[in-house]
């Protein structure tokens, strides 16, 4: 009976030493943060966001992306760099619509991968540049006629001029394509 206490004391310690040794290395994102993002006044919106945490004391956020209606804006946002804590949602709950979507239109503006992300970078018919990693030295740039449309991050189908071969790429910017053999 005495061993299993002096056991269960033990292995108690344990835990708390490994508790102690991870929480060292993971910070609190703090509200104040997300509302500085933002640009939050004290009696606006609502702002509802989980526990998150980061590698660093005070990382830089940024919003990744965005969805919901209006009146209930759900901004994904994470660190710059990626390493330094896992993205995570926070809900914004706006007093009428109209407010929510002059909102949404603003963080859209001020962020450039969101705008671009939600605009056509490439368009069917127009040239662009394809990029092919061929090996980890080699890579191979050609110029392609795009078959599709694409927005940031889209499979789109492009056609190299001389070869009339097809290839499926991925939309990296306006006119910049990468591919892969």
């Amino acid at each position: 009976m005495h061993q299993l206490r002096l056991k269960s004391l033990l292995l108690g310690w344990l835990l708390l030493l490994v508790q102690v040794s991870v929480a060292a290395d993971r910070f609190p994102i703090l509200r104040e943060q997300v509302v500085a993002l933002l640009h939050l006044e004290n009696s606006g919106p609502a702002l509802v966001m989980p526990y998150a945490f980061s590698r660093v004391s005070a990382p830089k956020l940024r919003v990744v992306g965005k969805d919901g209606e209006a009146s209930n804006l759900r901004l994904r946002i994470g660190c710059q760099p990626t390493a330094d804590c896992l993205p995570f949602f926070a809900v914004v709950q706006f007093h009428s619509a109209e407010e929510g979507r002059r909102f949404a239109e603003a963080i859209i503006c001020a962020t450039p991968t969101l705008a671009s992300r939600n605009s056509v970078l490439v368009r069917p018919g127009e040239l662009a540049h394809l990029e092919m990693r061929i090996s980890e030295r080699v890579t191979v740039r050609i110029d392609v006629r795009c078959m599709q449309a694409g927005k940031l991050d889209e499979m789109i189908r492009a056609r190299d001029e001389q070869t009339r071969k097809l290839y499926c790429a991925r939309v990296l910017g306006s006119g910049k394509l990468r591919a892969s053999l």
